[in-house]
Order: structure tokens, then sequence, then C-alpha cells
């Protein structure tokens, strides 16, 4: 190779690498545009539409904090379509087909009951630690609750899943190590969590700081007890579910891990009760309190094992096998 031909493939080398990072910097943008700009559009909105329902339904069920929850849910969904075309999902699609096509269901089941009965096993050392006490009621209330809970835990998985482990972590596999595209998936991932409904704050009257009002004293929850605990605990399973995510090329078995989660969150309620003189600290609240615990932390870390021995590599040329098996 000549000197000229070595400048031209350098020059090229170092054009794709500009462009890369041009495109890199483009994804962080449009994140930070949808996260940041869903809070400031549903602060503005909201107040407004809280008046107007009220005016249609004197008797309107819901408190402020939670129509701002849908709103900010319906706010991020639209402004995600608006701006699709910059996400480039459309290369996404193919490629989804080979993360849930020609393969069993299994993996979602496997995926369910380890995290499920792995993290169940945290609330006897809590009961015996003195934060919870078991509740009265019976056996066949709580398997009844379970089997509610279960389709509503795969569906909020499935979701979540789409957008946090294949859309995003993915889309920063493409520029970063998997410890970066994991690390930053999973903060999000854990930040999103705690915009959570503040049910005792009250709506007064509709200003223009009405709804910035609200949004600070949601960004302020960081700096009440238990939010750090919480926070790293979700940051954990998010870790967890990128490596699982990376490893099988399937959306399924981390579905299934992501469900498991969720049902426990849910079911602990029906099982435990505080403890007499027991709080829930004010930054995780009831829901997250199990991710405060350092127990919780280890069961997390229990499961990133067993997944690891359980599901298997799937290579590339696996996922085209399996989708041609799933075509045919």
């Amino acid at each position: 190779m000549n000197n000229q031909e070595y400048n031209l493939e350098h020059a090229n080398h170092h054009l794709g690498l500009e462009e890369e990072r041009a495109t890199f910097r483009k994804l962080l943008f449009e994140l930070l545009l949808l996260v940041c700009g869903s809070l400031v559009l549903s602060a503005l909105i909201t107040p407004a539409l809280f008046i107007w329902l009220q005016s249609v339904w004197p008797e309107l069920p819901w408190p402020y904090s939670r129509v701002y929850d849908r709103v900010i849910m319906g706010v991020a969904v639209a402004l995600f379509l608006l701006r699709r075309r910059h996400f480039h999902i459309e290369k996404y699609r193919d490629d989804f087909h080979l993360h849930v096509r020609g393969q069993k269901a299994s993996p979602i089941i496997l995926g369910f009951f380890t995290t499920f009965f792995l993290s169940l096993c945290v609330v006897p050392l809590l009961v015996s630690g003195g934060t919870l006490e078991w509740s009265d009621n019976s056996w066949g209330t709580v398997f009844q609750r379970l089997l509610k809970v279960i389709p509503a835990a795969l569906l909020i998985s499935f979701i979540e899943e789409v957008f946090f482990r294949f859309f995003l972590f993915r889309s920063l596999r493409q520029y970063l190590s998997f410890w970066w595209s994991a690390g930053l998936s999973s903060a999000l991932y854990s930040i999103v969590h705690f915009i959570q409904p503040v049910k005792s704050w009250g709506f007064t009257e509709l200003e223009f700081s009405t709804g910035f009002s609200y949004l600070g004293l949601l960004v302020g929850r960081v700096m009440e007890p238990g939010f750090l605990g919480a926070s790293f605990g979700l940051f954990l399973v998010g870790v967890v579910l990128c490596s699982t995510l990376e490893r099988t090329r399937s959306l399924l078995p981390v579905i299934g891990l992501h469900a498991g989660w969720v049902a426990t969150v849910k079911i602990v309620g029906k099982l435990c009760d505080p403890a007499l003189g027991f709080e829930y600290p004010s930054g995780a609240g009831r829901r997250y309190y199990l991710l405060t615990e350092e127990f919780s932390w280890l069961a997390i870390v229990l499961v990133w094992i067993v997944t690891y021995c359980v599901f298997r590599n799937r290579s590339d040329g696996d996922c085209v096998q399996s989708d041609k098996e799933g075509g045919q």
C-alpha cells in the first residue's frame, strides 16, 4: 500500500468515526428531548386539563397526580412517534421479529418464576428483621391476587422491555461497550420509575407555575430517604435484563424476568403489612421498599447468576435459523 492509498484509507476511517459520533450525539439529544420535553409539556398541559375535567365531571374521582401520570405517558408516546424518524425505528422492525419469532413460551415462564421465587425469599428475612409482618390474608386471597397480577405484569414488562432494552439499550450498544450501554439505559430506567404520583399534593388554582410546582415535588424525591437504595436496586435490575438480552438475543426471557419482579412487588402488599412503628421510606414508598434492602440486591445478583446458567447464548445465526423455522 503506497502513501496515497494509506492516506485515503485513513481519511475515510476518520470520516466514518466522525459520522458515528455525530449520530450518537443525535441519539443522546433525542433521548434528552423525549425525557425533558415530556416533563415540561405535561407540567403545562395537566393543570388546564384537570380544570376542564372538573368542569365536566364535578365529582372527578382522580387526584391531580393521577391525571398527571396519564398525561405524561401520552405526551411521551406522542413525542416518540413525532420524532420516530430521528430515532430510526424502522431499522428495528425486522430485528424485532428475530427477537420474538420461532421461540417457545418457556423462557417467559422460566424467567418469571426465577425472579418471583428468588425475590419472595427476601420477605421472611424482612419479617424476622422487624420491618414487615405477615398479613391476615388467606392463601386463597393471595393466590387470587397473583392470578390478577400476572397479565398486567406481562403487559407492563413487554412495553418497558421493548423500549428500554430492545430499543434504548441496543441503540446505545451500537456506539458504546456493553457496560456503558447497560449503565446508561439502566440509569434512565431507574429514574423514570420514580415519576410517581404524589397523592398528598392538592391542586389549588390554575397558574402558569402550578404544573411546575408539582414537577418540583417529583424531582425533590431524590433527596428523600430510600430513594438512593431503591434506585440502585432498579439499576441492578436493568443491568441484569440488559445482560440477558445481550446473551440470548431474545426478548422472551427478559420479559419473563421483568414480569416476575413486577408480580413480586404487587403480591407482597397482600402477604405483608408494615410492622408496628415502621413507616416506608418516603423516597421509595411501599411499591419500591423491597429494593432498598441489601437482601434484595443479593437476590437480584442471584437472578443474574441463575440466568447465566439457565439461558444459553443465542448467536445471530441462531436468530436467523429460528426465524426461518417460525416462517415455515
